[in-house]
């Protein structure tokens, strides 16, 4: 690339063409990201397509005296991705460099591109460097989202389901609402869908993104009144897909309610974990409440009318993220400086808390020193992981209800256990030992879950806000979800 302003250098490297005047600049910085300024480390950029960006850089006063300046160092995601070889060396300003579209986004997709200077040799030196980030994000309008608009029910995935289109239905796939993180989920059994870049479904990646499903007879997102949005999670072991290809009738009829309707895909609390066993998947519902929120417009959304809903993980990560929020007002992305606040929760077999602690203290038989393994019943529940008595280190959400907690609808299939004479032993529990095991109680979905947040919302002189009930079907937890939001 050139422009009139930029002859003095010219360089080529991967196919990257740089150019920059050599003028010393102030610091190494960003200065324009396809066009536009940069402003407090942040910029948008246009989806599957490669953009220019521009940075100034000059030499430090008082470098170490064996760090050299010969290169500029570029960093994606914190990775590694080119070494930029300018002629005559680092310094100079107008720095102007192609971002490829082999390094494209989708909409929603964010992005943090690093330019460093100072020589390494070896990543593990890259704290020695001098940086600059910017934080990117693809744009989010009403044109983007047409590259993920489905024009067509038929989606040739190899399964057959009620056709959106079908029920005056305006259906976006694959939209990013956070960071690009893919994670594989081997233990994910059904529905396996390939990913939102054309991975293989059996690969297994998963990315956090969500479908959109908007009430239109006219098939796309419109003008009309704002929506209520209802945000659905699904089950463990299941995809965002379940949606559409096993519970295609309840995407009927909550677009037959007038609502509008998001179907998340999000990480696990308790399977996906660093390396230090320590969770990465708190904030995604919260986040993708944030997204809804900053973009409410483009989807013509009410942001003040977001209920969270879901079944099982979904339900659980549900309620966790209803008791939150993530707000954090100093934040570069303007996406994290929304909150995460919404009017209502409603979860079917829903857990309440994520401690192995306090599950193991409450509801599982106690151990004793010469209990065998096989029934010792504190291994029934993740016996991989423990918190430590640090009770919202996998999530508890009873622990953070206050005054201004929202309105909790809690579903159970089963009935409330009795647990006055003893707690659950491995001969009481489903799937314990192992996956298969015969049992009278489902530990994950246990109903006992909901007594100690119905006791925390009246400790909070808001037991109105709560309302539960057991032995109910699936069906009837999405009849009365109609009902629920409309009392909002």
């Amino acid at each position: 690339m050139t422009k009139s302003t930029c002859g003095k250098r010219l360089f080529c490297i991967l196919g990257v063409v740089v150019c920059a005047q050599s003028v010393l600049a102030t610091e190494v910085s960003f200065q324009s990201v396809d066009g536009s300024p940069v402003v407090d480390g942040y910029a948008q950029i246009p989806p599957h397509s490669a953009f220019k960006f521009s940075y100034d850089v000059v030499l430090p006063e008082n470098p170490p005296a064996d760090l050299t300046f010969q290169y500029h160092y570029v960093y994606i995601n914190n990775a590694y991705v080119a070494k930029l070889a300018p002629p005559g060396g680092a310094a100079g300003i107008d720095w102007r460099v192609n971002h490829p579209s082999s390094l494209a986004r989708a909409v929603g997709e964010y992005q943090t591109l690093e330019i460093c200077i100072g020589d390494i040799t070896r990543l593990e030196d890259k704290y020695r460097q001098y940086c600059d980030t910017v934080h990117l994000q693809t744009r989010v309008t009403r044109e983007t989202l047409d590259s993920h608009y489905v024009h067509t029910s038929a989606l040739n995935d190899g399964y057959n389901y009620s056709g959106c289109m079908a029920y005056s239905c305006a259906f976006y796939r694959d939209i990013f609402f956070a960071s690009d993180q893919p994670w594989q989920n081997s233990y994910r059994v059904s529905p396996d869908f390939p990913g939102p870049r054309g991975e293989p479904a059996s690969a297994h990646i998963n990315n956090l993104t969500f479908d959109y499903y908007y009430p239109a007879a006219a098939g796309k997102i419109d003008s009309s009144a704002a929506k209520t949005l209802i945000i659905l999670g699904h089950p463990a072991n299941k995809t965002k897909e379940i949606f559409r290809v096993d519970q295609a009738l309840a995407i009927e009829f909550l677009l037959d309610s007038g609502y509008a309707v998001a179907a998340l895909d999000f990480r696990h609390p308790l399977k996906e974990v660093d390396a230090n066993k320590s969770p990465v998947a708190k904030d995604d519902m919260g986040r993708a409440v944030q997204f809804f929120k900053h973009y409410a417009d483009e989807f013509n959304i009410n942001r003040n009318r977001i209920v969270l809903a879901g079944t099982s993980l979904g339900g659980g990560l549900a309620v966790y993220t209803g008791m939150r929020e993530l707000q954090n007002i100093g934040s570069v992305d303007p996406v994290a400086r929304e909150s995460s606040k919404v009017a209502g929760v409603w979860g079917y077999d829903a857990s309440t808390t994520y401690s192995t602690t306090w599950i193991r203290n409450n509801y599982l038989e106690a151990p004793t020193p010469t209990t065998p393994s096989e029934l010792n019943a504190y291994y029934c529940y993740y016996s991989y992981l423990e918190d430590y008595g640090n009770l919202q280190l996998y999530g508890h959400a009873f622990g953070l209800v206050d005054t201004n907690s929202p309105k909790l609808g809690l579903y159970y299939a089963d009935e409330l256990v009795d647990l006055s004479e003893h707690k659950l032993t491995v001969d009481d529990l489903k799937h314990c030992p192992d996956a298969g095991d015969p049992g009278a109680y489902d530990l994950v979905h246990l109903p006992n879950f909901s007594l100690p947040m119905i006791e925390a919302y009246e400790n909070n002189g808001i037991g109105a806000r709560i309302q539960v009930a057991y032995g109910q079907p699936i069906t009837q937890y999405y009849y009365d979800l109609v009902g629920f939001v409309n009392g909002l």
